[in-house]
């Protein structure tokens, strides 16, 4: 993924430690050439972006639903399978899932 990433003229940064330690570096280095971090991991005071980015994941799963009942049957499936990553599409598709199905869930 890396090599992939660099072809398109990134600069790719090893970091010592678990996700969380990236994420502090991550957000160090955006401060101090003054960059924007547009990620979902929240943090205080970094709150907006990742609420934002949590919306986008809510449009995926109204997407999802949309095709499912036009395409498929009334019928919703049983699970939904996504790739989880860390958690955060995770949670945003659950989350949107969870309120929009109600008691169908």
């Amino acid at each position: 993924a890396e090599a992939t990433i660099r072809r398109y003229g990134a600069e790719t940064v090893r970091v010592e430690g678990d996700y969380a330690a990236s994420v502090r570096a991550c957000a160090a280095d955006a401060a101090e050439h003054g960059w924007e971090v547009v990620q979902d991991t929240s943090w205080p005071g970094y709150e907006a972006v990742p609420a934002r980015i949590y919306q986008g994941y809510t449009v995926v799963a109204e997407e999802m639903l949309e095709q499912l009942r036009s395409e498929l049957s009334p019928s919703m499936p049983t699970h939904v399978l996504i790739n989880a990553g860390v958690g955060g599409f995770a949670a945003g598709m659950c989350a949107h899932l969870w309120e929009r199905l109600g008691s169908e869930r």
